[in-house]
């Protein structure tokens, strides 16, 4: 007899790990303006970051990063604080070879200010506007066109003007509803023309009038492409993905004079258009966008003529917006990108990615590009304009929450929440004093903004938080102008009037000698010399204890539950505040563990859970808990426990030897509670009333083999007395009885 005979080839890898790619990239989250390290490697790799501080002899700690991923990403400035580095990188794959790169890092911690723009006192609905404006009535006042924002479909076309502090006045309705995309005046005549698109159809309406229409076109933009000094429409073409344009020939007359087609492969539908002077020649050049990110360059000959210089991919992802202006201040338009990319902090958002191109006869050049947190895949916009006279256009950019202004360089410089939905920003001098306007909507209506040229406005300070460091002091902290170095706080009590506490240098202020029994609201100013700001926005807060740990319960193999000695805060879900290590390991300590999830159970207590179920038997570990605070905003100490898991860590192995008591429960007791004894670990227990709804679940039995029921339902209220049905689960088995709880 023979039998028949497996193998298998096992190849071993020994070489060490390649970087694919080492950068820094600027990020934007929220009001929040940051630095971080990314690197991509062939293979599955962890890393050290070994820092060293240029223009300083002190050693810094390395940094461990113990996640085995190709893509790594590292937020600077939190781990080594503000200053210029020299970063060493040591990527080490599973069979412990190691490759390592050099890169030099400035960081800083840069809060992004509310105060360069300020809102002006205009109160207008929520619309969409029209790019441009008129001036029908020679009044010197802009008119400005646009769509009512609705919720089923098109909304009406308005009219409106508004004065130098963006007021509106004669107002005009229609009985039009369309998206517009451009108003001005194409034939010269002195009458409006709007460009409207309804479905699938583009129209110019002049005076309640169609003067032209296209179909399978969606919209597009009005501009002198050929500079003979007529404006041409260039409309996006659906069906076969191409540019049409049109020349006015006056009298309300339109000529197709040419069809710009899109060459590039894949889905090629025509997502934005942008017309200007870019490659530095006098010709108009003419970009467009489609949806897989493709960019196709034209450049006017004249005389209605239009060559292709070149198409090229921009980037992976979904295209959001297309802009162009002079960022720079060269006389050249530069081109500005949004594109949405997948990896959001959650599965709504999406990161944003903005791109600043340089367009070259033999194609794009990249100058800038930034991460913007937070974009969902509608109302991002963004539009490049000289907002005060400089020559170097500002970018004024929205998502769904957020609106910012970034300089030339894609630096923020202003940043707002609160933002409605835009397709478009408004951009004009309301006041003719040679510096711009711009319009948006927010969440409560359309408002303009200027820059802010009253200084006690624009360099008050923002952000003030307050948080209780115990019963008699409070920490405070604000975000201020960087040149500005001189802080006045003052402090109200239990609704009294402000009085001046301390005047210093830094953004950060501890008050003392306060009592528990008041609460105290706060305020700070910038000051310098004789000179004040406005007081910032003003925070309340009452001293309180700082949280203590009560108790760690191991739950093998992966779970670990605290208790609190006090409500926590949402900072107790941040799953970098918790490190595990095990200390019964050959050789020494362990690289940590850091939970996938640590989960707010009940107000005291957190449950962490580690992947790769590293609680064993038999061994000892220390766990690290740092930077949570309680739900009052007091900070805990960090702490740092030690436990062991018994080398037989089950006690029970069967619900069999279920014990509960007391049976009954008084509630006339001072702590009444309930205790289910002798359990297997991991058994789970539900309380129900006697009708069968629920009343609560109570978390998992840990090593103890214990559960304690303090009598409240899953609202943290005292339930009444009754009687109630405990079921207690565990591995597919169940075991029920009845449960008393007499008194009140």
């Amino acid at each position: 007899m023979e039998f028949g005979r497996d193998e298998a080839i096992v190849i071993v890898d020994h070489t060490p790990p390649e970087f694919k790619s080492i950068r820094l990239k600027r990020s934007i989250r929220g009001g929040r303006w940051e630095t971080e390290l990314t690197w991509q490697t062939d293979d599955l790799t962890t890393a050290l970051l070994i820092p060293r501080k240029i223009g300083s002899d002190l050693p810094l700690q390395p940094i461990r990063v113990n996640h085995l991923s190709r893509d790594h990403t590292l937020p600077l400035f939190d781990l080594l604080g503000e200053g210029t580095y020299e970063l060493r990188l040591k990527a080490i794959n599973m069979a412990g070879m190691s490759s390592e790169m050099s890169i030099e890092a400035t960081t800083s911690d840069r809060p992004i200010s509310p105060n360069t723009y300020l809102e002006l006192p205009s109160h207008l609905i929520q619309f969409h506007p029209a790019d441009g404006f008129t001036d029908a009535d020679k009044d010197g006042i802009p008119e400005i066109w646009g769509m009512r924002e609705s919720e089923k479909g098109y909304g009406e076309i308005i009219a409106f003007e508004v004065n130098a502090e963006g007021v509106p006045s004669k107002i005009r309705r229609t009985e039009v509803k369309a998206y517009p995309w451009w108003v001005g005046d194409v034939d010269r005549d002195g009458i409006p023309d709007i460009l409207l698109n309804e479905g699938d159809v583009t129209f110019l309406m002049e005076g309640g009038h169609r003067i032209f229409e296209s179909d399978d076109t969606w919209g597009g933009t009005v501009a002198d492409t050929d500079g003979d000094g007529d404006l041409e429409l260039l409309l996006k073409e659906e069906r076969y993905n191409q540019i049409q344009i049109y020349e006015c020939r006056g009298d309300n007359t339109f000529i197709k004079i040419a069809s710009l087609n899109n060459p590039s492969a894949g889905y090629n539908s025509i997502k934005e258009i942008s017309v200007g002077r870019m490659d530095g020649d006098e010709m108009t050049d003419i970009l467009f966008l489609d949806e897989d990110c493709d960019l196709a360059f034209y450049e006017s000959r004249g005389d209605n003529r239009y060559a292709l210089r070149w198409v090229e991919r921009m980037a992976d992802g979904s295209p959001a917006f297309m802009t162009s202006g002079d960022l720079n201040g060269d006389s050249r338009d530069e081109v500005l990108i949004g594109v949405l990319k997948s990896g959001g902090r959650d599965k709504l958002t999406y990161p944003l990615y903005l791109m600043s191109l340089e367009i070259r006869d033999i194609g794009p050049r990249l100058l800038e590009e930034i991460e913007v947190e937070g974009a969902i895949s509608i109302s991002n916009s963004a539009r490049i304009v000289d907002l005060n006279g400089d020559g170097r256009g500002e970018v004024i950019l929205t998502t769904y929450r957020d609106v910012y202004a970034l300089n030339g360089d894609l630096d923020p410089i202003w940043h707002l929440e609160g933002v409605g939905r835009n397709r478009r920003i408004l951009a004009l001098d309301l006041d003719g004093d040679g510096n711009t306007e711009f319009g948006l909507n927010l969440k409560d209506g359309f408002r303009f903004f200027s820059r802010g040229q009253d200084a006690s406005l624009t360099l008050k300070p923002w952000g003030l938080k307050a948080a209780p460091l115990d019963e008699e002091r409070v920490m405070l902290s604000w975000k201020g102008e960087e040149d500005w170095k001189s802080f006045r706080v003052y402090r109200a009590e239990d609704g009294g009037e402000f009085h001046k506490v301390a005047t210093v240098a830094s953004r950060a202020f501890i008050d003392r000698g306060l009592n528990s029994d008041h609460i105290y609201r706060y305020g700070v100013t910038t000051v310098f010399g004789g000179w004040e700001s406005e007081m910032s926005d003003t925070v309340e807060v009452r001293p309180a204890p700082p949280p203590e740990l009560v108790s760690c319960s191991p739950l093998p193999p992966s779970r670990v539950r605290l208790e609190f000695s006090v409500e926590m805060g949402e900072s107790v879900g941040r799953t970098s505040s918790y490190e595990l290590r095990d200390i019964t390991v050959a050789g020494g300590v362990k690289s940590p563990f850091v939970p996938s999830s640590a989960l707010l159970i009940t107000r005291r207590r957190v449950l962490l859970t580690f992947p790769g179920d590293p609680l064993r038997p038999g061994h000892s570990y220390v766990l690290s808990i740092s930077g949570i605070s309680s739900k009052a905003g007091s900070p805990m100490e960090e702490v740092t426990v030690e436990f062991d898991i018994p080398a037989s860590a089950q006690r029970f192995t069967d619900l069999d030897s279920l014990r509960v008591y007391p049976n009954p429960v008084s509630l006339e007791r001072g702590a009444p509670r309930v205790i289910f004894d002798h359990l297997p670990l991991g058994t789970r227990i539900s309380i129900y009333a006697s009708d069968g709804s629920l009343v609560v679940r109570l978390p998992p039995a840990g090593m103890e083999g214990t559960v304690r029921w303090n009598l409240l339902n899953s609202s943290s209220n005292l339930v009444s007395s009754g009687v109630y049905i405990y079921v207690a689960r565990y591995k597919g088995k169940r075991r029920t009885g009845k449960l008393a709880v007499v008194g009140r």
